[in-house]
C-alpha cells in the first residue's frame, strides 16, 4: 500500500477523537457491501445512534480505540476496539472495497 501514496495509521483514543472517527468509521461501512446490503449500522437510525453512544460512553473511560488506515489523507480501514484490563477486542471493522 506504501507504493500507491502515504500510508497512515491513527489510533482514536479520547472522546473528541472517538466522536470524528466512529463518523468516519459509520460512513465506510455503509459505502461498502454492507451499505449494498442494508446491514451497515448507518442505514439504521437506532443501530447507528447505538454506535455512536457506545464508543462515546466507553471513550469516557478510556475503553475504546478506533484505529483507521488513511492512504494520502483518505480513509481505507477502519477497526474499533473495546479494551479491558488491557486485552483489546475487536468489534467492528470496515474497508474501502
Amino acid at each position: 500500500l506504501a507504493d500507491l501514496g502515504k500510508l497512515e495509521h491513527v489510533v482514536a483514543r479520547g472522546q473528541d477523537e472517538i466522536r470524528h472517527a466512529i463518523e468516519s468509521f459509520l460512513t465506510l461501512e455503509a459505502a461498502g457491501w454492507k451499505g449494498r446490503e442494508r446491514t451497515a449500522m448507518a442505514i439504521d437510525r437506532y443501530r447507528a445512534a447505538f454506535a455512536r453512544e457506545a464508543v462515546h460512553r466507553l471513550a469516557e473511560h478510556d475503553m475504546c480505540r478506533i484505529h483507521t488506515l488513511k492512504l494520502d489523507g483518505r480513509t481505507i480501514a477502519c477497526l474499533v476496539v473495546f479494551v479491558e484490563a488491557g486485552v483489546a477486542y475487536t468489534w467492528k471493522t470496515a474497508y474501502d472495497e
